[in-house]
């Protein structure tokens, strides 16, 4: 589908006018606007997708800035199921090049595409550097045919680069019991949001489990306002069965994150964002990762970069060792224990004189049964450092701190069983905090 519109004009009237309001009103002017859309199969292989629209203007200008990015995008973000429009019909809204810009295309194959226009970052498999940004600009995505005897993909590559408009924002909230939190910041961009629901370790607040929630079935979002809405409420701690707490409920601390995108009322964003990472299974059992990201932006300045690698027998039998480096301050993010009603840093207060350090960590999991052991039950332990000045996406790291636990869970007869886990943390500003527990059930 395409179209071309030109529109020719005289203007007649106040001879005056002209002198009043120069160029605006010229005797005779040229206007116009070219747009298509087009989708289908290229050699029964490849999937295209392009669209492109220069929107009305003077026919001089028309393919100018054609890498600008449109600001009024408000009017893609009323909900219709909020704002109740009449359509006349059964109708649905399908945005097929979702674009910010003047043009939108992707190819792809399979799972493998590279596109321009509106995308989500999705840099997993490390922990350090995880990216969850919603951007508008080069997207690139291969995953290779060949898969490994557990199922994954051989080979992964991402890859983007962009020049954004926009800022992110990260926000964690305890949770609170209900279901409404609220965000710091508000006129949220639609659809850049990733919601996940982290435990933590109570003692060094280590991640021992996250789950990414999914828009329209586990929460609602209000982007205008910056309200979310859970459809299950969150308790602040997911409580224990075993004999012995370490509080009222016990477990882990349940906490809401969230990472998107806003639109800075004060200051326009200036720089270029750009990222990536690698992985690939050299055997069934050994995996290996790169990850890199640069932003240039002038509300941060920050590069990142780090490898990573995995060694397993099986799912519950592995080594993984990681190592990441960050220079520059990059973006703050806030705390909440109340739903958002106020909103704090953790104490970890930006150090201009600290925007550079090293984090590394090590895990290891171990089944005795994998290991052929008569011994029914499973072994934990891990270590991570982290120095003063280390900052991504998701953490500031305000004093050098390390952290490091074990765990283990064994059948010492068929209706006996024996646990034991100890985690510690301690950093260079005094805090330190202790916990050992030992069960027999």
């Amino acid at each position: 589908m395409a179209l071309a519109d030109i529109t020719i004009g005289k203007r007649m009237g106040d001879d005056m006018i002209e002198a009043v309001r120069p160029g605006e009103y010229d005797e005779v002017y040229t206007k116009g606007r070219l747009a298509f859309y087009l989708k289908g199969k290229i050699k029964g292989e490849y999937l295209l997708t392009a669209a492109a629209d220069t929107g009305e203007d003077d026919l001089k200008k028309l393919f100018d800035d054609l890498d600008s990015q449109d600001p009024r995008q408000i009017l893609r973000r009323l909900d219709p199921d909020d704002y109740y429009p009449v359509y006349g019909d059964d109708s649905t809204f399908v945005e097929d090049a979702p674009t910010k810009g003047k043009f939108y295309v992707r190819l792809e194959r399979g799972d493998s595409h590279v596109m321009w226009g509106n995308y989500k970052t999705e840099i997993r498999g490390t922990e350090f550097l995880r990216s969850e940004r919603a951007l508008y600009g080069a997207s690139a995505v291969y995953r290779s045919d060949g898969t490994t005897s557990f199922g994954e993909r051989r080979t992964e590559v991402t890859a983007y680069a962009a020049q954004p408009d926009t800022l992110p924002a990260r926000e964690e909230f305890l949770g609170t019991g209900g279901s409404a939190y609220f965000l710091k910041r508000q006129d949220i961009v639609e659809g850049s949001e990733t919601v996940t629901i982290e435990t933590r370790d109570p003692v060094t607040g280590r991640v021992t489990s996250r789950r990414v929630l999914a828009y329209g079935e586990d929460y609602s979002f209000d982007y205008m306002q910056g309200v979310l809405l859970l459809t299950e409420p969150v308790t602040s701690m997911t409580g224990t069965d075993g004999p012995v707490r370490s509080s009222a409920l016990g477990g882990g601390k349940q906490y809401v994150v969230v990472h998107y995108e806003f639109e800075p009322v004060a200051s326009d964003v200036d720089g270029y964002v750009y990222g990536g990472r690698v992985q690939h299974w050299i055997t069934d059992n050994v995996r290996v990762g790169v990850t890199g990201m640069d932003d240039s932006t002038e509300a941060a300045d920050q590069q990142a970069y780090g490898a990573d690698i995995v060694l397993r027998r099986t799912d519950e039998t592995y080594l993984a060792a990681e190592v990441a480096k960050s220079k520059g301050r990059g973006f703050n993010y806030s705390t909440s224990t109340d739903g958002g009603l106020s909103l704090g840093t953790d104490g970890e207060t930006f150090d201009p004189g600290a925007d550079e350090g090293l984090a590394w960590s090590v895990e290891r999991k171990v089944n005795l049964q994998d290991l052929g052991s008569p011994l029914q039950g499973r072994l934990g332990a891990y270590y991570e450092e982290k120095e003063r000045g280390f900052s991504t996406l998701h953490n500031y790291v305000a004093a050098d701190q390390r952290m490091w636990g074990a765990d283990a869970e064994l059948a010492v007869s068929p209706s006996i069983t024996l646990g034991l886990g100890y985690d510690d943390f301690s950093a260079d500003d005094g805090r330190v905090k202790r916990d050992g527990i030992g069960t027999v059930s």
